[in-house]
């Protein structure tokens, strides 16, 4: 197996690369790039940025999920070390029951918060296709069949994943409309 030395990995990347990062991160960026570039030329469309972007997206949602449950049913080192660095975190009997509902189990009306990523998620998706078409007839282009297969693959996987198990909890929660009134 042949190995690089650092210094065929800064003639390869250029030495403004590995100044700024590591050799390991300046091999994924170049990667990821390239990914970028190809998927651009083949699709029309860049869909790892897609998926970057909906990778984000859950990683600030995961992250907003564990620091509502660390102040509701752990108040754990989460809560000290944010009392600590000056943040004035609530204790659980602060918030409203519904939202501590919203990140438990049984969830608002059979709605949990993680319910709420998953429609916000394909939401984000489609206008994120709608952009795409429209930018496309903007410029007068059309839009690939493949690229516009892709996004209703990706459209279709999300809302398999989350449409049936949804429609199970309507069903079997019990709305009460008269108190809506």
């Amino acid at each position: 197996m042949a190995k690089l030395t650092l210094q065929q990995v800064s003639n390869i990347l250029g030495k403004s690369a590995i100044t700024k990062l590591n050799p390991a991160s300046a091999v994924a960026t170049t990667g990821i790039q390239a990914g970028k570039q190809v998927s651009k030329e083949i699709f029309g469309y860049d869909f790892v940025g897609l998926i970057l972007k909906l990778v984000v997206f859950y990683g600030v949602a995961l992250i907003i999920a564990k620091v509502m449950e660390a102040i509701i049913f752990a108040r754990g080192a989460f809560v000290i070390l944010a009392n600590t660095l000056g943040y004035n975190v609530p204790s659980a009997d602060q918030l409203p029951q519904s939202f501590k509902d919203l990140f438990s189990e049984q969830g608002v009306k059979g709605f949990k918060f993680w319910d709420i990523i998953k429609i916000v998620s394909i939401l984000l998706v489609v206008a994120e296709f709608m952009r795409y078409v429209n930018t496309n007839k903007a410029l007068g282009a059309k839009s690939s069949p493949m690229t516009i297969g892709i996004f209703t693959l990706i459209i279709v996987a999300l809302g398999l994943t989350t449409i049936p198990e949804l429609i199970q909890r309507v069903k079997g929660t019990d709305f009460n409309l008269e108190a809506l009134r």
